[in-house]
């Protein structure tokens, strides 16, 4: 048990005096303690390859003030005691419910790693953390336009996807509604819940799609949900594609959907299933909403690679064919011929180290076919590669905005990628060159004092009408309009 931060102070006094006493002469370094560091967020990838990341805020006290460390909005309250190298934490308050135990030693010189050890429910997790470079930008480039915003509210706390289609902005949240807002002023118009769908109480909505008055959503433990909202003012519950087995975790599962992808001709729904440990895509005949029944499954090979599961698919017709980029994380990404749905096949695959397969958008730019890939986790970004031959996918180039931070989603309107960047907020990059990415403009929707980790901040992001939408997790909805740069 540390002594109190008082007694602790005067002990380090009555030291550096003894031992000044002692010596010949006493430098001006040995009479004070070094500076405290400047607030700013932390991150790291994590303990090895299997580890996602962890990332937070540190705000130093000053004059023997206890600091705090942000974690994701909660404020741990942590005493500080001076160590040999640094500082040392401990005994702090404020602590989530998930997290039995916190400490952290922060270096004294610039540039060296943080050290923070969590007790978790299940385990015990060690890992350095990095200091995140500081922004040093306006909050939104010239030719990037705020047109309206929605705040959280209490009803929706904090935001996932976002779709907008036929005048309508479709922004769901993690308390199980989603908003039907107007695309050009952003006004509510209503809100669909999932409370007619069967599975259990709560359940959050992850991502939307819409086609032709139907919205479909993407949720924890409802399976696949669809609302008819031709009258958006009433929308109202059709069905839900959803299985619930009795053995835990079975593969017949269909309760966690994470992501969702219509086809070109919208006809069938390809459905990321993470209910299970080793995951799916269901591919789902949508013909009738009201009653959606499976046209076909795709098992993916297994990982040696914890988080090497199913996360998200991106389509594109090419050659006479339904091509699938589905990226399983730790598991890399993996080129699939979807075009029977009842017999998926794999064309080519393309994995290198710490990569967490995410997301990604198809495009095409001289006369050959590229692939925009968002790895999530610390320090990643942006690559291109090259899908020309999908046997053989190549990397051509990388982009990120700093160090230590996560890319996320992503759309590519003529060869303009659209990026929603978490705690960087949006990006625009132009992919005119594939081999030579080059940032043509931003707003960022997370002020630096914002910055908590590396998971908060813009989550989606759609481009529909001439205007650009991004969900922020903890902010709202934003629209905005982009004056390409000369």
């Amino acid at each position: 048990m540390l002594p109190s931060t008082s007694l602790a102070r005067a002990l380090l006094i009555g030291v550096s005096a003894a031992t000044c006493l002692l010596a010949v002469a006493c430098s001006k370094d040995e009479k004070r303690l070094p500076a405290p560091p400047e607030a700013a967020l932390w991150a790291a990838f994590g303990t090895s390859e299997n580890d996602t990341g962890f990332g937070l805020r540190l705000e130093p006290g000053v004059d023997g003030e206890a600091w705090v460390f942000d974690i994701s909005g909660y404020r741990l309250i942590c005493p500080a005691a001076r160590t040999d190298e640094g500082w040392h934490f401990e005994g702090c308050t404020g602590l989530p419910s998930w997290l039995f135990g916190f400490q952290a030693d922060v270096s004294a010189t610039d540039g060296e790693p943080m050290t923070v050890s969590l007790d978790l429910a299940e385990t015990d997790l060690t890992t350095k953390l990095a200091r995140v470079p500081n922004r040093d930008e306006p909050v939104k480039s010239e030719n990037v336009e705020l047109v309206w915003d929605r705040p959280t509210d209490a009803s929706c706390s904090s935001r996932s996807g976002v779709w907008a289609e036929d005048g309508l902005v479709f922004a769901p949240c993690f308390s199980g509604i989603i908003e039907i807002l107007d695309a050009a002023t952003g006004a509510l118009k209503s809100r669909a819940t999932l409370r007619d769908a069967p599975g259990g109480d709560f359940s959050a909505v992850l991502e939307v799609t819409a086609r032709d008055g139907i919205l479909y959503a993407a949720t924890t433990n409802k399976g696949v949900v669809a609302f008819d909202v031709r009258d958006p003012e009433q929308p109202r519950f059709l069905g839900s594609f959803y299985h619930d087995d009795p053995i835990e975790a079975s593969p017949d599962d269909v309760t966690n959907i994470h992501t969702l992808t219509l086809s070109p001709d919208g006809k069938l729904l390809f459905a990321i299933n993470q209910s299970h440990p080793r995951s799916d895509i269901r591919i789902i005949d949508v013909s009738d909403p009201a009653n959606m029944r499976q046209a076909g499954i795709y098992l993916p090979r297994t990982s040696s690679r914890a988080f090497g599961f199913s996360h998200d698919l991106s389509l594109e017709e090419r050659d006479g064919k339904l091509i699938g980029y589905y990226y399983q994380l730790a598991g890399g990404l993996h080129i699939l011929d979807v075009s029977d749905p009842a017999n998926v096949q794999e064309a080519g695959a393309l994995n290198w180290p710490r990569t967490l397969s995410h997301s990604g958008w198809p495009f095409a730019a001289n006369g050959k076919r590229y692939l925009a890939h968002m790895d999530e986790g610390y320090d990643q970004g942006m690559t291109v590669i090259d899908v020309t031959n999908v046997a053989e996918p190549s990397i051509v180039s990388t982009y990120k905005t700093r160090d230590g931070i996560s890319i996320h989603n992503i759309r590519v309107i003529d060869r303009i990628a659209f990026i929603s960047y978490y705690v960087d907020g949006l990006r625009i990059v132009d992919l005119h060159d594939p081999a030579h990415p080059r940032e043509i403009g931003h707003y960022d929707t997370v002020p630096p004092a914002g910055e908590t980790g590396i998971w908060e901040g813009a989550w989606g992001v759609h481009v529909d009408g001439g205007l650009i939408y991004i969900s922020d997790r903890s902010s709202g909805v934003y629209a905005f309009r982009f004056t390409e740069a000369p």
